[in-house]
């Protein structure tokens, strides 16, 4: 829904991020208060070193998400659409591979099962962008 909602609003990167950030801004601030209402507010009680990567974190947050939705408009729906799936795909094989995390027959079923699908998906957009192009012929 996040990259249809971007792809089609006429916003600038930068801008559309900011306005996101207004919009979750009350959110966070009642969750702040929440927490603090209850004692468990920690920032002011953590080291200086947590802080400073506490408050790099939005930057390094944010950039990626600018370089998003900048990218999002320049490409087909679909191209993101399956970009959206190599970010879990490439979890999925980190936490397997290197932290031997159980994947077992269920779970390799489900995942072929979305991976065939998107390869059906795919198949059939190439097959329509190409029968619909002209031939050449004059």
């Amino acid at each position: 829904c996040y990259g249809l909602i971007r792809k089609q609003t006429n916003i600038e990167a930068t801008s559309g991020l900011a306005i996101e950030g207004a919009l979750l801004l009350p959110v966070v601030l009642l969750g702040l208060a929440w927490l603090h209402g209850r004692g468990e507010a920690q920032f002011m009680d953590s080291g200086s070193t947590a802080q400073l990567l506490l408050v790099l974190g939005g930057p390094v947050t944010a950039l990626p998400l600018i370089l998003f939705a900048y990218g999002a408009r320049r490409i087909p729906y679909s191209a993101v659409g399956m970009l959206q799936y190599l970010a879990p795909t490439l979890q999925l094989l980190i936490g397997v591979l290197i932290y031997h995390e159980p994947f077992d027959q269920d779970r390799l079923l489900g995942f072929a099962l979305i991976w065939l699908a998107l390869l059906i998906f795919t198949g059939d957009g190439i097959r329509r962008m190409a029968r619909s192009r002209p031939s050449g012929r004059p």
